[in-house]
């Protein structure tokens, strides 16, 4: 019987395969479909090169080596081999690096929460190993946040995003992500002030997501680090996934496998979705989760697939994902996106708005300004936009 994935779409063999071995538990029904694909015959550069562009390499490897090895050639496996070593070892060091910097916080009493990155990858894979990730986030208050700068720079970090011409204040107080780099050794630490980013509205302000009785502790390395609840992680990981248009096929496969590797209250997530305002993007997500990798739901969420924008953005965003065109969004595709993936129009104008005039540290490195003059950023904006895109 063939294992059924994607939905009204026509895979390559390669792109079936890649999505079969994208999970961490593989049932008998997969392996026969995975050793039959194998046996018609592999594109192997391309099959590299979309495990690559969507993060799944690692997964790709492990899956392949330990089910049909042999049927992979001596030089494509060298390559796996080597990637999966490299990306190993990145991780490590990324780990270290992540619980150093706790470290130093939780001493200066600033409360800090990471998401995604290594608590992602033990919490929906269970191994370093098996997710890329090329650097660390983690969420302060934004109150927190020169002190934050000052730590970071006596812990070897620059900031990489600050214009020299700007009010140090204004900046902090103006932007909400702000990108650390080590001096030395290049790892990149993203700092976050806002957990829907830059350009994400939210009807209500979301501190009940991370008040101290609704966080997890996952323990690395002895060390104990906060975490979001399952619930909410799930949540803010749709939110991601729509920050950037769905394109990368692992975000979605790290939700399936968090998914299937966790118990989850339903009922808490689609209400927090609900006060959120990101209920459409849940689904969108979810569907889109069913569809490429196939974990049961439960019938309230089934019932809610039916929506026809749901429908029609998830057959948009396949397409996108398996006919080479996930880098191809135009201006009007994403505004015409951001204004649908929301339920409410007013929800969706206000992300719009804020995309094209709220000024970011690109906009600042493209054209300095000095403070007094900052201002005339929202009315640049638009035209740098437009320029950039």
């Amino acid at each position: 019987m063939k294992y059924e994935i994607g939905r009204n779409l026509e895979l390559t063999r390669e792109d079936t395969l890649l999505l079969l071995a994208a999970r961490t538990e593989i049932n008998e029904e997969i392996t026969s479909e995975m050793t039959l694909i194998l046996q018609q015959g592999i594109d192997w550069d391309y099959l590299l090169r979309r495990s690559k562009d969507h993060k799944l390499t690692p997964l790709l490897y492990w899956n392949l080596n330990s089910i049909c090895s042999d049927s992979v050639p001596l030089e494509i496996m060298d390559k796996f081999i080597a990637f999966f070593e490299e990306n190993a070892r990145k991780n490590l060091i990324l780990t270290g690096e992540l619980i150093k910097i706790l470290k130093s916080f939780e001493s200066n009493q600033i409360c800090a929460i990471n998401f995604k990155g290594p608590s992602l990858a033990l919490l929906a894979y269970n191994n370093l190993a098996l997710r890329e990730f090329i650097d660390i986030d983690i969420l302060v208050n934004h109150i927190d946040i020169k002190k934050v700068n000052n730590l970071m720079n006596q812990l070897g970090y620059v900031l990489e995003s600050y214009p020299e011409k700007i009010d140090e204040s204004l900046y902090f107080k103006t932007q909400t992500e702000h990108k650390f780099v080590h001096k030395k050794f290049g790892v990149v630490i993203e700092i976050h002030t806002r957990l829907q980013g830059h350009f994400f509205n939210f009807p209500i302000k979301p501190h009940f997501i991370y008040k101290n009785e609704r966080l997890d502790t996952l323990k690395i390395n002895n060390y104990e680090l906060k975490t979001f609840s399952t619930e909410n992680l799930l949540i803010l990981l749709t939110i991601h996934c729509a920050r950037h248009n769905w394109s990368c096929i692992s975000w979605i496969c790290d939700i399936s496998e968090l998914i299937q590797h966790h118990k989850i209250s339903w009922s808490e997530v689609m209400e927090n979705a609900s006060k959120l305002g990101v209920m459409r993007i849940l689904l969108i997500t979810l569907s889109l989760v069913k569809d490429l990798f196939g974990p049961e739901f439960p019938d309230e969420i089934n019932d809610l697939f039916i929506d026809d924008v749901v429908h029609d953005i998830n057959i948009q965003i396949q397409n996108r994902l398996f006919r080479g065109k996930h880098h191809s969004l135009t201006i009007f595709d994403r505004t015409y996106l951001d204004l649908k993936k929301r339920e409410s129009m007013k929800m969706g104008l206000k992300d719009v708005l804020c995309s094209i005039l709220k000024p970011t540290y690109e906009d600042f490195r493209e054209l300095p300004l000095p403070s007094r003059l900052f201002f005339l950023y929202y009315i640049i904006r638009p035209f740098l936009l437009i320029r950039r895109l």
